[in-house]
């Protein structure tokens, strides 16, 4: 059940962060994809939060019913409200008037009878191969964006999924460490908002590199901080607080830069989808 849920949360984030960069503008591209992902900390503190509340009434099982059972339901509102692909439905004629209704509802004027053609990429070929990730130009970005995800993703993972249960070894209750857990997610929505400030003034260099710097630390002072169960604890939430901060600022980041460096076909081009009555300007 854990591996399902895996490869449910893995697929949906890098899908949900190209959906959001075809979307946006090329010059919001980096900060759109920062507060679309800036949703999975905001719910991992919300359920923090209902955890510190529910496991003490309900135990474990009353909280997996709760956190299996809403998303199941949201399901219904993203079948009706999440949009498509543009590209995708450029490419099927029979899904054209979607895709009109789609750039209707987005403020474009869409002529009647419009025949629509996807320049980002050849006619001949419209599935994109893993080898193109390592062909020339991108095999340098690609392992590194491999790595610097690889262990900033362990990172994370390892506090998500064994900090309660380190907590709770350590004595303390169980709405103490889900609290902890809150606090975390809640350092990581504002890590995400200030990087989102940061990296279009700054660039994505400077920023994820002492993000990283500074995550690194902040787990290493963690060893510094005492746990006991009966004492205070302060201090040790909010070192969560500022590690949850740094790790999601960097993660995000990195989404952001993937959707930048490795985008869907064409990266250029804000909208390579032409409607061939109206001349030559992309749509």
């Amino acid at each position: 059940m854990r591996l399902v849920t895996g490869m449910g949360t893995g697929g949906a984030l890098p899908n949900v962060s190209a959906l959001t960069a075809e979307f946006a503008p090329l010059r919001r591209r980096a900060t759109a994809v920062k507060l679309t992902i800036l949703c999975v900390p905001l719910g991992g503190m919300l359920g923090g939060a209902l955890a510190a509340w529910v496991l003490p009434r309900l135990g474990w099982r009353g909280l997996y019913g709760i956190g299996g059972g809403l998303p199941l339901l949201f399901v219904a509102v993203l079948w009706v409200a999440l949009p498509e692909s543009p590209r995708f439905l450029a490419r099927q004629p029979a899904q054209w008037p979607r895709l009109v209704h789609l750039l209707t509802r987005m403020r474009h004027v869409v002529p009647l009878e419009t025949v629509f053609e996807d320049t980002s990429e050849p006619e001949e070929s419209h599935r994109a191969s893993p080898r193109a990730l390592f062909g020339p130009g991108l095999a340098r970005e690609t392992a590194g964006l491999w790595i610097a995800f690889l262990f900033c993703m362990a990172s994370i993972y390892l506090v998500l999924g064994w900090l309660p249960t380190m907590l709770t070894a350590r004595g303390l209750g169980v709405a103490t460490a889900s609290s902890g857990l809150a606090v975390y997610n809640f350092g990581g929505v504002l890590g995400i908002l200030i990087w989102a400030a940061l990296v279009p003034f700054l660039g994505s260099r400077g920023p994820l590199l002492s993000g990283a710097l500074a995550c690194a630390a902040s787990a290493l002072a963690l060893l510094l901080v005492p746990i006991q169960a009966h004492s205070g604890h302060t201090l040790l939430i909010l070192c969560l607080g500022i590690n949850g901060l740094l790790a999601n600022a960097v993660q995000t980041s990195m989404y952001a830069l993937a959707a930048h460096v490795i985008p869907p076909a064409s990266a250029r081009r804000e909208w390579p989808i032409r409607p061939q009555s109206a001349g030559s300007e992309d749509c």
